[in-house]
């Protein structure tokens, strides 16, 4: 052999050798749902395995665990960059109908919502989402395994979100496209409701639906965009934007809700402008 060929066979050899390395040095962390919830920073944008409940439903699918008296959420999609084999990944995790649920064990990226950013997921309404590159393990979920929303704090959170879907459609002046709470504004707002506007300008309950009937001007749009709810108390974060002398108006918005006499009330909300640059 000439020496130019034992070179390129040494250099092949060499290269197989750089590669195995490489990979064995490669560790993938494995990480549960809960700690990813205590500290998303450390993994956003990471390659991560997870070992976690699996749920379909209608508009996607989701990681779930109990964590702190709450059914954390995060959102899964299957990742089908650099040529990956997508059909064989969704041919492990694929559940035929809504509401069935499968254990995982699961390697993919993490990312979590940051500041000033949309969800993931159906109305963006999951802060985090893992991208499945591969799945290494499905495992059947034990009977006794609670189901998403059944503890309080879930439940709290479930009925705050139909209440933001009235005020929003409400707000933007529609006529509900689906069944909401069936409670009116005024009923919706606590007695001690307080509003602090753009202005700085504090509005009590009164005041706020006084001046709403006078100035009825719908907005252009509403969405909330974050959901955190601690037992009884549940913090929305939300955009709204309003088109006033031609001119568009962007904000964001805080609701806070509490839970009085067994329904959730809307106790406060603060109006923040947002720069058009």
């Amino acid at each position: 052999m000439s020496k130019s060929g034992l070179g390129l066979v040494l250099f092949v050899v060499f290269l197989g050798s750089l590669q195995a390395f490489a990979q064995e040095k490669i560790v993938v962390p494995t990480i549960s749902v809960c700690e990813l919830l205590k500290h998303p920073e450390q993994y956003s944008e990471k390659l991560i395995r997870i070992e976690a409940v699996r749920e379909t439903y209608y508009h996607g699918a989701f990681f779930y665990d109990r964590c702190d008296d709450r059914t954390i959420a995060i959102d899964t999609v299957v990742n089908c960059s650099e040529n990956k084999n997508c059909a064989e990944i969704q041919k492990d995790i694929d559940l035929k109908s809504a509401g069935t649920r499968i254990g995982l064990v699961a390697v993919g990226t993490f990312h979590y919502q940051r500041l000033n950013e949309y969800g993931f997921g159906h109305l963006n309404g999951s802060e985090f989402q893992v991208s499945i590159s591969r799945v290494e393990k499905t495992f059947s979920v034990p009977a006794n395994f609670p189901n998403p929303g059944e503890t309080k704090t879930d439940k709290n959170a479930a009925e705050v979100n139909v209440l933001e879907f009235d005020l929003k459609e409400a707000g933007e002046g529609n006529t509900p496209s689906r069944a909401g709470s069936g409670r009116s504004i005024e009923n919706i707002l606590a007695d001690d409701f307080r509003l602090i506007n753009v202005d700085g300008e504090i509005k009590s309950k009164a005041m706020y639906l006084s001046e709403s009937k006078q100035h009825a001007q719908p907005l252009a749009g509403i969405r909330y965009d974050r959901m955190k709810a601690y037992g009884d108390v549940v913090v929305v974060t939300g955009r709204l934007s309003t088109v006033a002398s031609e001119k568009k108006k962007v904000g964001r918005y805080i609701n806070i809700y509490v839970k009085r006499e067994g329904k959730m009330q809307l106790v406060s909300t603060q109006i923040t402008t947002v720069s058009d640059k």
